[in-house]
Parts: structure tokens; C-alpha cells; sequence
């Protein structure tokens, strides 16, 4: 039991965008019964972390031969903590105002030090329609994250291609490098078309 709850608990609510001004009038409820609540076990309350992501499939013709780009090894210093077969991928500045296109360009100039990508080359998946994903935050242990991801492919020019790409954050160093790519990977979804009927007179 926290020492002061109603303090602690109201510190606590003020980081989030809550309209506490209307806590405690009319059907509401004030925030001494939330406390009430806690304090005998019938609510608990978490953290939920959300997540708006862009995850972008890269692909790109070699000698006859489509290739994928993948995030292969991830250092820690100096060690490899992680491999992995995974996409680019970078969380959305939702907050700022950023659309899903807006940051496929930025994750591709940061990640891959590709700059000036015009947003018409990212072709979106699934008819441009979010996927979502309920579960316990890996980079955060103990935190609920919902996170919405907007699936793009782009193929890279072959101006741009190399055999790997090295992005270096002060924390981590993810190495990306390419491998076969699988016939499905390859497969763009279109948006289905819906056809006009005439009316009968």
C-alpha cells in the first residue's frame, strides 16, 4: 500500500492526457473511490504502451535473382546480442504528426543512409490497412504494448545497393544484408476492384 496513494496515484495520472477536471462530477466517479479500489484489490492499474510502427519489406534484382534485405545481426557492446530475419522497420511520430509514408521515407534514410526516397516508390500491403498486435513489451518487460503496423514494399534501385548496410545508435548497432527472397515475399496485394452495375429502368 503506497503511503499517500491520492497523491502518488494523481502524479502518476497527470503524465497521461486524461480529463480529470470531470473526474468526480456528475456520473463520474472522484479519484479517493479509485484509490478505494486499488488499495482493496477489486482494480489494478497497468501500463499500456502504443505503438504506431511502419514496417517495410525491401527487395531488389540482382542478376536475375530478387533478393531481401533483412536485419541480420544486432551488436550490444560488441557483442551480438540478437539475429534476426526481420524487415526495416520504424515506430511512427504519431504524436508529432506523422503519416505511415512520411516515415517509410525516414526509416529508410536513417537505417540505411538512403535519403531523398520518394514517397510514390513504397507500395503499401494489404490495401494500406494497419495490422495489430496485443502483447508484452520485449524492450520493456512488464508493459502491455498494442502496437499498429503499416506494411510497405519497396524495391530498392540498384543505385543504391550494396552488399550491407550499418546503422549506428549510441545504445545499439543493427548490420542489415540480403538473402534470397521467397516467391510469396515477392507478391504485392492489390486493391481489390469493384465493378460498376448498370440500373435497371
Amino acid at each position: 500500500m503506497l503511503a499517500d496513494p491520492k497523491a502518488e496515484l494523481k502524479r502518476l495520472i497527470q503524465m497521461i492526457p486524461l480529463p480529470l477536471e470531470r473526474w468526480g462530477t456528475g456520473p463520474s466517479k472522484p479519484i479517493d473511490l479509485l484509490v478505494k479500489e486499488i488499495n482493496e484489490g477489486e482494480a489494478q492499474l497497468g501500463i499500456v504502451r502504443y505503438v504506431w510502427k511502419v514496417r517495410i519489406r525491401i527487395t531488389c534484382k540482382r542478376k536475375k535473382k530478387w533478393l531481401l534485405l533483412v536485419e541480420s545481426k544486432e551488436f550490444k557492446d560488441g557483442h551480438v546480442t540478437v539475429s534476426r530475419t526481420m524487415s526495416s522497420s520504424e515506430k511512427m511520430k504519431q504524436g508529432k504528426g506523422e503519416r505511415p509514408l512520411q516515415c517509410a521515407v525516414r526509416a529508410v534514410a536513417e537505417e540505411l543512409g538512403i535519403k531523398r526516397v520518394p514517397q510514390k516508390s513504397f507500395k503499401p500491403l494489404a490495401d494500406g490497412k494497419p495490422e495489430f498486435e496485443v502483447g508484452e513489451s520485449k524492450s520493456y518487460p512488464g508493459i502491455l504494448n498494442y502496437t499498429r503496423v503499416f506494411n510497405f514494399a519497396w524495391e530498392m534501385p540498384h543505385r543504391y545497393f550494396k552488399k550491407f548496410y550499418v546503422e549506428q545508435l549510441p545504445h545499439r548497432t543493427s548490420v542489415f544484408s540480403w538473402k534470397d527472397a521467397p516467391k510469396r515475399v515477392l507478391q504485392v496485394p492489390r486493391a481489390k476492384k469493384t465493378r460498376k452495375t448498370k440500373e435497371k429502368p
